[in-house]
């Protein structure tokens, strides 16, 4: 069994680093366990009934995914305990506690099916052949839940009853105003020039743009254009909204990465205040930071 020994961040980078990982298990026939998503592990439709990923306690009466992460949390604690006496190899455990965060066991030590192997996912190989060709797993494995998914398809009948194509902004402020100077965070103003840029370049098509953000927008600043914005609306909602829209804009982020991802829908990373937007630019995502038109981003351009 697999176990993903670390937490990269919020919702969408755990999802990218842990999925190169379940589709690897799935080729190999393994378990993987997730114990750090149990935060978000509620909001998946099928991922709480899948055999082959387990996010729950494996008690009936203790089934939740905060449980696994509690006795998961007392059986590292255990195994450190034994490993000042014990090889934990000699147990099947593979589990280093200097750098828990950058074990990457060879292929041979992931394979092992009757070992526990706690795996640091975010700086781990990842096989991108095995994980393309599972994509569909994937995707089914992370659809939202019923509730979500019912409520985005009301919003995008209305949308598209009323208009040729879905533009999806993806507005991050937050820690942006400092990372990397502050190259990706822009005010409204600059993302409502932002679509008007890729509206001039479709000026026959209705557009609309549904804006996913978690801060608050100042609608007036995208005057003259249509938008679609509700200033309540959940995480997972943007997630699965922004992945209908027809083209996906925004600040680079594992967010609208994986929105492009499960949507096959084209993005375009923002790289500055000036960007000079293009349509021929816009391509779907494959995997993390690669495009399908062959782009990989990087934040040294």
């Amino acid at each position: 069994m697999l176990i993903i020994n670390d937490k990269p961040g919020q919702m969408c980078n755990c999802l990218w680093s842990y999925a190169p990982y379940i589709a690897f298990a799935r080729e190999n026939n393994i378990k993987v366990a997730l114990p750090h998503f149990y935060k978000y592990s509620d909001l998946f439709f099928n991922l709480n009934n899948t055999d082959g990923v387990i996010v729950k306690a494996p008690f009936q009466k203790l089934g939740t995914a905060k449980t696994l992460y509690f006795f998961y949390k007392i059986f590292v604690k255990l195994c450190k305990t034994i490993s000042k006496k014990i090889d934990l190899k000699n147990l099947s455990i593979y589990l280093n506690f200097s750098e828990w965060e950058k074990e990457c066991w060879p292929k041979s030590i992931l394979l092992k099916k009757n070992a526990l192997v706690f795996v640091g996912s975010w700086n781990g190989d990842r096989d991108n052949d095995i994980f393309l060709k599972n994509k569909k797993y994937i995707v089914n494995l992370f659809k939202p839940e019923e509730k979500c998914s019912q409520e985005v398809d009301a919003v995008f009948y209305e949308l598209r009853k009323n208009y040729d194509l879905v533009i999806g902004l993806h507005v991050r402020r937050g820690d942006y105003k400092t990372f990397i100077d502050g190259r990706y965070y822009f005010d409204d103003v600059v993302y409502a020039n932002f679509v008007k840029q890729l509206a001039a370049q479709m000026p026959s098509r209705r557009l609309i743009t549904y804006i996913a953000s978690n801060e608050t927008i100042d609608i007036s600043s995208f005057n003259g254009l249509a938008v679609h914005y509700v200033p309540s609306s959940s995480p997972l909602t943007d997630l699965e909204s922004l992945g209908r829209c027809d083209y996906i804009l925004g600040p680079p982020s594992t967010f609208s990465m994986w929105a492009s991802f499960v949507g096959d829908k084209p993005l375009l990373f923002l790289k500055n205040k000036t960007h000079l937007i293009s349509l021929a630019d816009f391509s779907p995502i494959l995997y993390q930071d690669t495009f399908r038109n062959g782009n990989i981003f990087s934040h040294d351009y």
